[in-house]
């Protein structure tokens, strides 16, 4: 017998770039999300990557309690909404207060895309491919 989705069949995704780390592996006084590259920080492109996708809903972004540098990111205009919560100690930390925020906008059939903010080279086609493949899943799976 065929499983059966849980999932409306036009659910919402949603978002979720941890960003609250410091990178120390990086030996950098900067976090690595907020390096340069050609001239913009990395979590830029991530979250322009991200907003262009057509089926993402909004975007949260989990930030250090004491970050300054996202205070002083370039002005980005998106077709999405972004929201921050405050990251944890860890990046589990993280995407779960970010989940819990969520809880409060998202539906139960919605999904979450959990994307590293020092990933900017995430493709369109990259996330219709996870979302194709996992659109009949009940639990989700990793691009």
């Amino acid at each position: 017998m065929a499983a059966t989705s849980v999932f409306s069949a036009n659910p919402r995704y949603w978002a979720v770039i941890p960003a609250a780390g410091f990178g120390r592996r990086m030996e950098s006084v900067i976090p690595k999300q907020y390096l340069l590259l050609h001239g913009r920080p990395v979590l830029a492109y991530t979250l322009e990557r991200l907003a262009q996708h057509p089926n993402i809903a909004g975007i949260v972004v989990a930030i250090a309690h004491d970050d300054p540098h996202w205070q002083v990111m370039p002005a980005m205009q998106f077709s999405v909404p972004v929201h921050t919560v405050t990251g944890g100690k860890e990046r589990s930390h993280s995407v779960l207060n970010a989940l819990n925020y969520l809880s409060q906008q998202a539906h139960a059939e919605d999904w979450v895309l959990v994307h590293d903010a020092a990933r900017p080279c995430v493709r369109v086609s990259d996330i219709d491919r996870l979302i194709t493949q996992l659109k009949e899943d009940t639990v989700g799976g990793l691009l």
